[in-house]
């Protein structure tokens, strides 16, 4: 649960790849479909895939686009309910001894139907990062940069996801090299760029309202029960 670019998906994929199993993303574009029926025979063919393959971890993202709570206003289309339907009974069929893995990400854990929420034995909640986690991730991706430097953009990002700052690192970086290919003077003997590029791309994505556009993941409690 989180807002989107806090890593719910890279971790799914550490765990795959810690545990040694297939990793098998499930986009739900590929399972929806405005022909009566063909929804729900994509996903029981996704799961009857998954238990042929054996050990396998499946990842489902943005759950709540197939799996939105049947009391919210305005109901629930017939064509989500009935795939619903279908993720709950194969959910129920879940062998605990079994070698499948089943994670779910949502940005939207209010929006889930509580049946759905129910079934799942753990739920692990991925929030912006604060300052300090900021400034460890803009030591990944502005390595080069000062670490007063680092601290200071890290404060100067609040609000930002760790997508948002490889995507501002990644925009300053491509910026530098095309100056340095136009040889502005600025770029002599620099090859990376100094933090008033990263500082400017930072201003700039906050500018059009790009920076936690995901927004943030709502904070009350989730019943697991």
């Amino acid at each position: 649960l989180g807002p989107p670019g806090c890593g719910k998906t890279s971790t799914a994929r550490i765990l795959a790849k810690l545990l040694g199993r297939p990793f098998l993303v499930l986009p739900l574009e590929s399972v929806v479909s405005k022909w009566y029926g063909e929804a729900e025979r994509n996903l029981a063919a996704v799961f009857d895939a998954a238990a042929e393959m054996g050990e396998s971890v499946i990842f489902m993202d943005e759950i709540d686009a197939l799996a939105t709570s049947r009391d919210a206003p305005g109901g629930m289309h017939e064509a989500t309910r009935r795939s619903l339907s279908v993720l709950l009974r194969r959910l129920d069929g879940f062998d605990p001894n079994a070698s499948t893995v089943l994670i779910a990400a949502t940005n939207r854990p209010q929006d889930l139907d509580a049946a759905l929420t129910s079934r799942f034995e753990l739920a692990v909640r991925f929030p912006l990062p604060d300052a300090s986690t900021r400034e460890a991730i803009l030591q990944l991706y502005a390595a080069h940069l000062p670490p007063a430097d680092q601290r200071a953009l890290a404060a100067a990002s609040d609000g930002a996801s760790g997508r948002d700052l490889r995507d501002v690192c990644e925009a300053a970086e491509r910026k530098w090299a095309a100056k340095r290919v136009r040889q502005e003077g600025a770029t002599k003997g620099k090859a990376l760029p100094p933090a008033t590029e990263y500082t400017e791309a930072l201003s700039q994505r906050r500018a059009r309202g790009l920076l936690g556009a995901g927004g943030t993941a709502a904070q009350g409690p989730m019943n697991l029960a």
